[in-house]
């Protein structure tokens, strides 16, 4: 696994664009039907709710858990790519590979133009940096020595191998399932999100935007790989320059608070100008943005 350094913020939004980009195919792809797999950022209420001001993207494109609809969400909050996620106790989100196997336990109707949409890694993340933040604060590691750097690049780049592993398995099992068209959505820049700005998880800032260009970046790879098998269409869903985006559009497309948080503002329930509903989670409108990018593509 590279270290951080300069993958290269400049080399992917180049490469991909500014805006909705998908690598892959140029034709159009359809999202009626399509099922769904991830965490917070696509669960339209598994566990009895939703973590936005209103809905999801997935909500509002019309997935849901409702037995027999073609268009399922299998998405669970606190969901990681694999594994289980301590940090959302006593919620018990099902991972990729558990949320693959229980689609077939419910055997949603499937068609030759079902589209999975897949959505992982906030969480996998987010919990090895919760595990850095415990090393810095009970003293053993320090992020401002060299050794400090390589200890917080190695773990990292560990949890970004793993995550990317197992999505990328889950996709070659959706194959076996007769799941062929697959989009594969990547992260917002984790250095403009409230959490990383100004919340817990500051002192890791200089680290965030690198490991989001990486993970996002090896996603991409995932894609284009797998995408060059004849029997798969596969694509990359750039959230990463959507969001970038949108904080760069600010204010003049609407969203004049790009990287505050609106629940700890007190701005509840229209998190009016917002692009984030708390410190890592988008808002309604910021869904739609996602809602409108999936569906014209």
């Amino acid at each position: 696994m590279k270290a951080f350094g300069n993958f290269g913020r400049a080399a992917l939004v180049c490469a991909m664009g500014l805006g909705v980009t998908l690598a892959g195919p140029a034709t159009a792809k359809t999202l009626q039907p399509f099922l769904v797999f991830g965490d917070s950022l696509s669960d339209a209420g598994f566990f009895g709710g939703q973590v936005t001001n209103g809905d999801t993207w997935a909500a509002q494109l019309g997935a849901t858990t409702e037995l027999g609809n073609p268009t399922y969400n299998f998405a669970q909050a606190g969901a990681n790519a694999t594994g289980d996620n301590p940090n959302v106790a006593p919620l018990d989100p099902l991972d990729f590979d558990e949320q693959i196997t229980l689609f077939e336990a419910v055997a949603p109707p499937i068609r030759d133009t079902t589209t999975a949409v897949v959505w992982f890694g906030g969480n996998d993340l987010l919990g090895a940096a919760n595990a850095i933040i415990g090393q810095i604060e009970n003293g053993t590691l320090d992020p401002f020595t060299a050794s400090g750097v390589d200890a917080i690049n190695a773990a990292v780049g560990a949890t970004i191998a793993s995550t990317v592993g197992a999505i990328t398995a889950g996709i070659t099992r959706l194959e076996g399932l007769g799941i062929t068209s697959t989009i594969i959505a990547g992260l917002p820049d984790f250095g403009t999100i409230p959490r990383f700005i100004s919340g817990d998880l500051a002192p890791l800032a200089p680290f965030a935007s690198q490991a989001t260009d990486l993970f996002n970046g090896s996603l991409w790879q995932v894609a284009l790989a797998l995408d060059a098998s004849p029997d798969l269409d596969v694509q990359f869903f750039n959230t990463q320059a959507v969001f970038d985006g949108l904080i760069a559009g600010s204010p003049g497309n609407g969203f004049t608070n790009p990287t505050g948080n609106c629940s700890a503002d007190g701005a509840l329930i229209a998190c009016q100008g917002y692009l984030y509903f708390d410190d890592i989670h988008p808002t309604d409108a910021a869904h739609g943005v996602v809602a409108s990018g999936l569906k014209a593509n």
